[in-house]
């Protein structure tokens, strides 16, 4: 039996038309025909009752036997034998008229997994497949109704000569309930004895806004959201045997109707879906990412970057296929999600695409990726390691190590972010003194001293420094002065060695040695 509160809510919810729906069409969807697509793209602009119709009736083509064509002229034959009445006020002999002959021509069988295009095959109809149809016909004869959902249920209601009335679908016998101005007034009776209503409330709203106030359970909406419900259950119905289907049948009722509860369960079945990606192909990169833009962070933020590791492991470390790891970068710093997600991401393509090349032993880009995830994350004591590894084999394999300062230089144009960072102020650091090292070793002096000061002005802590590097290049220089018998000078180098690097034994080794 209808529930007395929700009969009141008619008094204040009665509309009519279509409300505004989100602009954006979510990326997953997909149409099972361009008439589909067409009509849908329509709901979400400026609709027509024919483009609500044409929606409900290719829902779900895979359903053999949907003639539109002749569903549509069916209809407007039934339309039309009530036109007559168009415009005028509705009188409750006529709404049950109506009610009757909708029951005879088009309702046969209940069935709740029921689709609209089954009306015009089967007969077969559940409540939002036949309020749809009510509602297109009533909108047609401009007749004002209103469209109510629960979270279980959809019916219609309308008014009859001032009084409320209800158009319960699903009961044949007793679906036209209209709720008169003595019924009202005996209901206010007995929610004063139960003291759920006040005499100042109806004092002040009146009798029929005071009794709307206690109705909670309604949502009044549109034809489009109504369309969306009508999605709505059959993603549901679909997404059991056929998870795609399911997907695009729930997004197209999101797109129409944005309800919380069909809101999560598309993003379940978005999940499962992604659990089932091989993370073979780029569609599958793009569906994963567009599941998370879909859902508002910070819900998955924890698992973007153990997709996108899976996603190197696969393409980069497996196959080598820096193209593809590239483009699945700049996909997924495409998400809107936090800053901190997305240096998680950027660190470690930089990290594992380092690696590669390392592996690859192509250094220039080794030391290039290496140091950018340096730069993200400067206290990486792995990653530090690494760039001073790929730097030295870098370096052994120039004719001329001086000329890497070059190549720091132009890395420093080219990522500006690497700028004054630790990790390329340690190359530097490294570049300086090998450079130092090799031009004392050939007793170019001026040359290797410009060097070392270049390395001095940028020294600033001793746990930062490259120890052993340190004292080849003020040994180198100690040697070079001892070549060209200068004691002072050579003694110098020491000392200034021993200054940065105070506890490397080859430099106390070197001090001890007798110069001339």
């Amino acid at each position: 039996m209808i529930r007395w509160s929700v009969l009141l809510l008619l008094i204040v919810c009665l509309q009519t038309g279509l409300a505004q729906a989100p602009s954006r069409v979510l990326p997953f969807i997909h149409f099972s025909d361009e008439r589909e697509e067409k009509s849908f793209n329509k709901l979400l602009e400026e609709p027509t009752a024919d483009d609500v119709l044409t929606v409900l009736l290719l829902t779900d083509l895979d359903r053999k036997g949907i003639p539109v064509d002749d569903a549509r002229r069916r209809l407007a034959l039934f339309i039309h034998g009530h036109k007559e009445r168009k415009g005028a006020a509705l009188s409750e002999k006529h709404l049950r008229q109506i009610f009757n002959e909708v029951q005879s021509t088009f309702l046969v069988r209940y069935d709740a997994q029921a689709l609209f295009g089954d009306l015009f095959t089967k007969g077969d109809f559940n409540c939002v497949t036949a309020s749809a149809l009510f509602a297109l016909i009533l909108n047609d004869l401009d007749i004002p109704y209103g469209i109510h959902l629960t979270p279980d249920h959809m019916y219609l209601a309308t008014m009859v000569q001032g009084d409320p009335a209800v158009i319960e679908t699903t009961d044949p016998v007793r679906g036209v309930f209209v709720v008169s101005q003595r019924a009202r007034k005996k209901y206010v009776q007995e929610i004063l004895r139960a003291k759920r209503i006040s005499h100042g409330q109806i004092d002040s709203l009146g009798l029929d806004g005071a009794l709307a106030t206690l109705v909670t359970n309604d949502t009044v909406i549109d034809l489009r959201a109504t369309v969306g419900t009508h999605y709505h259950n059959a993603g549901v119905f679909a997404a059991d045997h056929d998870l795609q289907k399911g997907i695009d049948q729930l997004a197209k009722a999101y797109m129409l109707h944005a309800s919380p509860h069909t809101k999560e369960l598309l993003q379940l079945a978005l999940l499962r879906q992604v659990e089932q990606l091989s993370y073979e192909t780029f569609e599958d990169v793009r569906f994963l990412l567009d599941t998370y833009a879909f859902i508002e962070p910070p819900t998955m933020d924890r698992h973007i970057p153990t997709d996108h590791a899976r996603l190197l492991d696969k393409h980069l470390i497996h196959r080598g296929d820096t193209a593809f790891v590239n483009s699945i970068l700049d996909a997924f710093l495409e998400l809107p999600r936090s800053e901190e997600a997305r240096r998680k991401i950027r660190f470690q393509h930089h990290v594992e695409m380092g690696r590669y090349h390392a592996l690859k032993r192509q250094w220039d880009p080794a030391v290039e990726h290496l140091l950018i995830a340096y730069s993200i994350e400067p206290d990486h004591v792995q990653v530090s390691a690494l760039v001073t590894e790929a730097l030295v084999h870098r370096l052994d394999r120039l004719p001329d190590r001086s000329s890497y300062v070059a190549h720091l230089d132009e890395l420093v144009a080219m990522h500006p972010e690497l700028k004054g960072t630790p990790g390329i102020q340690h190359c530097y650091q490294i570049v300086y003194l090998i450079a130092a090292e090799d031009h004392f070793n050939i007793d170019e002096r001026r040359k290797a001293e410009m060097f070392l000061k270049k390395f001095e002005a940028l020294y600033e802590r001793e746990e930062d420094l490259p120890v052993n590097a340190v004292a080849r290049a003020y040994i180198a220089g100690w040697r070079s002065w001892a070549r060209a018998r200068d004691s002072d000078k050579a003694r110098n180098y020491l000392s200034r060695g021993l200054k940065i690097a105070p506890f490397n034994e080859d430099l106390h080794r070197a001090s001890r040695y007798s110069t001339y």
